[in-house]
């Protein structure tokens, strides 16, 4: 490769002829001349920069040549400064602050002053010409620098410069920016500022305190002490307690003298510089925490339906009621949605009190893939299965946590799908599905009874607890409005243009169903139980001979007024157990906490099974949750508790009643007995006891006088015992039945 002319050199390997990098300003073949002139602020080999503009030097082209050859000099990339290729108005309009712009307003208007020296002498001279004969200029520097009176070697170094960049006039635009060492803390050797007046005074013999890095590192841990009753002086005090102290012999820390250590100016100084975001993300070992931008859209990674699909939680941000009572307050609930990526339709969800985790970001999985009909059903919304379409999507991008589980890599291998996380506190990585919050939170949750608008409630502020009026059944009935009314919005950019020429409307869902027609998807095929037993979270139940039964969360008390039973229970070995023990036996089903209209079991036969509950009240099926009630039957605790003296005390006397008059009858006994003449037998006063229970009745009858059509239909008494005993014998029958099935 040969040289050419306005390239940058620098050194190679071996002895070279150059210490740092050059830039070639002229190759004569004919006079076998060249030449090179340094870069000022480029580094050499060992790390360096050059600080001056030095002037150009003819070299031996064959020299050169030879070097280059040899590999002793070689060609390099050179990044010329941005604003070397700007205008000014792009310059100035380019800068983050106006603090900034004023300052390269400044920058130009020294360029343009440097300009006036060097035009003159330059008069459209092109630098090869310049760098042919470098001395040719000397006597117009001179001339220049006496006119303006300015120093020789300024303008010397503003032609060396502009020589340097090839001859761009951005140039000579100062790098003042670069002063200062930007970014660079400064060690302190010594105490800044002004002296102290113990120290004007002559009261004490040594200088002030001179921080050490380690000692801004205290500083800044130490300012955070600060609390609702620690102030800035405490906290300054603890802090140089621990670090500026002697111990004195009862254990108590004795300050060194003021001189000695920190004052509480730096304290505050240091304590809120170092207690930036990215200073205290820096101090504890954590990348970066500040959001950088992140150039594109999440639509370049995907170019067909059901490719990715971005996981995320967030709460609801509103305080609910129960369903049995709107005095009865609850906190706000956590949501997971699950977006696919290429049509942005939201395909699944979850909304619970459950803290985001495996299970809960698991049951949204399984949301996006099952059909949306039944959940719509449950709070009075009708929908086709074509209205909100199913899917399984190839990769799930999530958070670097709820995910991250044994039973996500056991799903991921059977089912073939792939979860990938991204960096922690990186939002910017999945940032439409983080958008969508903030979509919802604008469009339901904030606007709710009981909102929290996203913030900590402060001291003084009412609980937003206590405005909450809306349930379960009434939240999720307006949600899942809102999510088909987001699918259904019209997003023509997200269009493919086939779509639009063939004239259907460009909504969310009709992307998705257009791709998915045209066999625009790579979504993966599944079997909708297998994913239902790897996503579901497991619960703690009992079997019994009635059914399925919940538990409490102290593990022995059932959920009452739940109770799930289907025909097909009665295959599974936990029925008969229970059936023939006569007991309970524990069980694990797998069970949503929000929806209480059926549980999921696994059946020998059949796999995990639907068992629906067989309760009656149809608005405790669909409205109610697990959390309503056990809350329910808390509360019903308590009530009981505070009124159990009552009942306690109803309870006795209720015996004293019954004991009194067991007492009455004893004695009025006894009375009968003394007045006979002969003590009865036993014998007689159990004897003719039909013939005693003929004349009871007729003394009753004739005593209330019962109406004609009473007598006739007053049972005789061998009616009634025959009816008993034919009671008895059909409940041995089904005892008997039971256990014959169980066995």
């Amino acid at each position: 490769m040969t040289l050419r002319e306005n390239t940058v050199i620098k050194p190679g390997i071996g002895q070279s002829m150059i210490r740092r990098p050059h830039r070639v300003l002229l190759i004569d073949h004919k006079v076998r001349i060249a030449a090179i002139i340094e870069v000022a602020g480029l580094k050499n080999d060992a790390g360096k920069r050059s600080k001056y503009a030095r002037g150009p030097k003819v070299v031996d082209l064959a020299a050169l040549e030879d070097a280059h050859k040899e590999g002793r000099i070689v060609e390099t990339e050179y990044q010329p400064p941005g604003h070397w290729s700007m205008l000014d108005e792009e310059y100035l309009d380019s800068a983050p602050t106006e603090k900034e712009k004023n300052k390269r307003e400044r920058r130009l208007a020294q360029r343009d002053a440097s300009w006036r020296l060097l035009a003159p002498m330059l008069k459209g001279t092109h630098v090869r010409d310049i760098a042919r004969n470098p001395t040719a200029l000397r006597a117009s520097i001179l001339r220049q620098a006496k006119e303006h009176q300015r120093n020789p070697s300024t303008i010397y170094r503003l032609l060396n410069t502009y020589l340097a960049s090839g001859g761009v006039r951005n140039s000579l635009i100062p790098d003042t920016h670069r002063r200062g060492g930007p970014g660079v803390e400064k060690v302190h050797r010594r105490k800044l500022g002004r002296k102290s007046r113990l120290e004007k005074a002559g009261k004490v013999v040594e200088g002030s305190y001179v921080l050490k890095e380690e000692d801004k590192v205290k500083l800044a841990i130490g300012y955070l002490l600060q609390s609702k009753t620690t102030n800035e002086s405490d906290a300054y005090l603890l802090t140089c307690g621990v670090h500026w102290s002697a111990l004195k012999e009862d254990g108590t820390p004795e300050l060194f003298p003021i001189h000695q250590r920190p004052t509480q100016a730096q304290f505050r100084y240091w304590g809120r510089k170092l207690n930036q975001l990215d200073d205290r993300k820096r101090r504890i070992g954590l990348d970066r925490l500040a959001a950088q931008a992140t150039p594109g859209s999440t639509q370049d990674q995907v170019s067909t339906v059901g490719q990715m699909a971005m996981l995320d939680s967030t709460t609801n941000d509103a305080y609910l009621t129960s369903m049995f009572s709107r005095l009865r307050k609850l906190p706000p609930m956590h949501i997971t949605i699950l977006k696919e990526i290429r049509s942005t339709v939201v395909i699944g969800f979850y909304v619970g009190w459950e803290s985001p985790s495996t299970w809960t970001a698991h049951q949204a999985i399984l949301c996006g893939a099952e059909s949306k009909i039944e959940i719509c059903a449950r709070f009075g919304i009708t929908i086709a299965d074509e209205d909100w379409p199913s899917m399984l999507c190839k990769l799930i991008l999530a958070d670097n946590g709820e995910l991250k589980s044994k039973t996500t890599t056991a799903a991921e291998e059977e089912f073939r799908f792939a979860v990938e996380y991204t960096k922690s506190w990186s939002g910017q990585s999945k940032s439409d599905v983080e958008t969508q919050h903030h979509t919802h939170h604008k469009e339901l949750n904030h606007k709710l009874p009981g909102t929290t608008h996203g913030k900590r409630r402060e001291r003084g502020e009412k609980h937003p607890a206590l405005e909450a009026i809306w349930n379960y059944a009434e939240y999720m009935h307006e949600f899942l409005l809102m999510l088909l009314e987001y699918n259904n919005e019209e997003v023509a950019h997200l269009a493919p243009t086939a779509m639009l020429e063939e004239g259907v409307r460009p909504t969310r869902i009709n992307i998705l169903k257009w791709m998915m027609e045209k066999n625009m998807r790579a979504d993966l095929p599944y079997d909708l139980e297998r994913l239902r037993a790897f996503t579901m979270p497991p619960a703690k139940a009992v079997m019994t001979k009635r059914g399925i039964r919940l538990l409490m969360p102290d593990g022995r008390r059932h959920v009452p007024g739940l109770r799930f039973y289907a025909p097909a229970l009665q295959s599974s070995a936990q029925f008969k157990e229970a059936v023939v023990k006569d007991s309970a036996v524990s069980i694990t089903i797998r069970q949503s906490e929000t929806d209480t209209s059926r549980v999921w079991f696994a059946l020998p036969d059949q796999g995990l099974t639907s068992i629906p509950n067989v309760s009656s009240d149809m608005d405790m099926k669909e409205r109610g949750t697990v959390v309503d009630f056990v809350q329910w039957v808390e509360e019903r605790d308590l009530v009981k508790d505070t009124q159990r003296g009552d009942e306690d005390q109803k309870a006795l006397s209720k015996l004293l009643r019954r004991q009194a008059t067991t007492n009455h009858g004893k004695s009025e006994l006894t009375k009968e007995l003394a007045a006979q003449e002969k003590k009865p037998s036993q014998k007689s006063m159990v004897g003719g006891l039909r013939k005693n229970r003929d004349e009871e009745m007729l003394a009753l009858r004739s005593a209330s006088g019962p109406s004609a059509a009473a007598e006739k239909e007053a049972l005789p008494a061998d009616a009634v015992g025959a009816a008993i005993e034919r009671c008895d014998a059909a409940s041995e029958a089904m005892e008997a039945f039971m256990k014959e099935v169980a066995a």
